[in-house]
């Protein structure tokens, strides 16, 4: 499939990298750049299996836009034929193509995909949908660090669903960018308050040295992260 310039212009750019380019692309479920259709013929067999086996309808079309849109976009990175790409994983599950430096990572909520991609740097995305979430204390609690919780604690009720779902995103996008997956929600210190400073604050209690947290505006309706990894070796003091 040739890729025609305006799919380029319908996928916003909302972040570049000074130093090393570093892109995150948008897409609305509901205003494709490319149809479901078209996309799902580049998934291969196993993909296009699995989206066969999603119950409703929005879901199976969630997922063939991501993986669709994300064989596109490194197809374009890398000069290569979109349908031939192969994936391996991790043994946690994360994504990545053998024998190349192109960093990727995907995420969806709601109507929104989210799709980033780094040249030779770990990325990692998430974006949430916000919606009032009365458990947002409980779950606090359950997930987070002492700290995180005490500030979600103090915060006016209609302030806590948002202040939640910040932390959620930016941990989340961390740990898709290290690939050690949701289990280490509660080790990741990360700003929440609008006051805050974007940064992560600690990991495992010690001072975290290596990434880059950059939140991405994705409308009143949503909050969305970006983690990448810096020039520096990730240390912790």
């Amino acid at each position: 499939m040739k890729i025609q310039d305006e799919f380029w212009q319908l996928l916003p750019e909302i972040f570049r990298s000074p130093d090393r380019e570093v892109r995150v692309w948008r897409c609305n479920i509901k205003f494709p750049p490319v149809t479901v259709e078209a996309l799902e013929k580049l998934l291969e067999e196993e993909e296009q299996a699995k989206a066969k086996r999603f119950h409703f309808s929005k879901d199976r079309d969630r997922y063939i836009l991501g993986r669709g849109l994300l064989r596109l976009l490194l197809g374009h990175y890398l000069q290569q034929d979109p349908q031939s790409l192969q994936f391996a994983y991790s043994a946690k599950g994360k994504p990545f193509l053998k024998d190349e430096a192109v960093q990727f990572n995907l995420s969806h909520s709601g109507d929104l995909i989210v799709l980033g991609m780094s040249r030779d740097r770990a990325i990692g995305v998430d974006v949430e949908q916000i919606h009032p979430l009365p458990d947002a204390l409980k779950l606090a609690r359950r997930f987070f660090c002492e700290a995180e919780w005490e500030k979600i604690r103090t915060l006016p009720s209609n302030l806590t669903s948002r202040a939640f779902f910040t932390a959620w995103t930016r941990k989340e996008a961390f740990l898709k960018a290290t690939g050690d997956g949701i289990a280490g929600l509660k080790d990741v210190e990360v700003s929440l308050l609008p006051d805050e400073p974007i940064q992560i604050y600690r990991i495992a209690g010690k001072i975290a040295k290596g990434w880059q947290l950059q939140s991405l505006d994705l409308g009143e309706e949503y909050v969305g992260a970006m983690v990448v990894s810096t020039k520096e070796e990730m240390t912790v003091d």
